[in-house]
């Protein structure tokens, strides 16, 4: 769930750089964005991003990464971020 701070420096500075980290360590990116809608409870944030893992390891991976490390400092002045995981199950 994402807050953007400052929309037009979000999308030119962090979240290209954010999708390609990602996409590099092995994650694909579901959903980005769009209308949200709220069935019970809190609403979420405005922004909403899903990305799928082929593990775990993958993820944590992902979050040690360099490139991961160097977002932090641009993502942290331009939105406010909850990040969770959820474990799949087998389809």
């Amino acid at each position: 769930e994402i807050e953007i701070l400052n929309p037009e420096a979000y999308a030119r500075d962090f979240a290209p750089k954010a999708a390609a980290a990602v996409k590099a360590s092995g994650g694909k990116i579901l959903a980005v964005g769009g209308k949200t809608m709220a069935l019970d409870g809190e609403p979420p944030k405005p922004r909403i991003v899903i990305s799928q893992w082929d593990s775990a390891e993958q993820l944590k991976g992902y979050r040690e990464s360099a490139a991961f490390k160097e977002l932090q400092p641009i993502r942290a002045k331009l939105a406010k971020i909850r990040t969770y995981a959820v474990e799949g199950i087998a389809q």
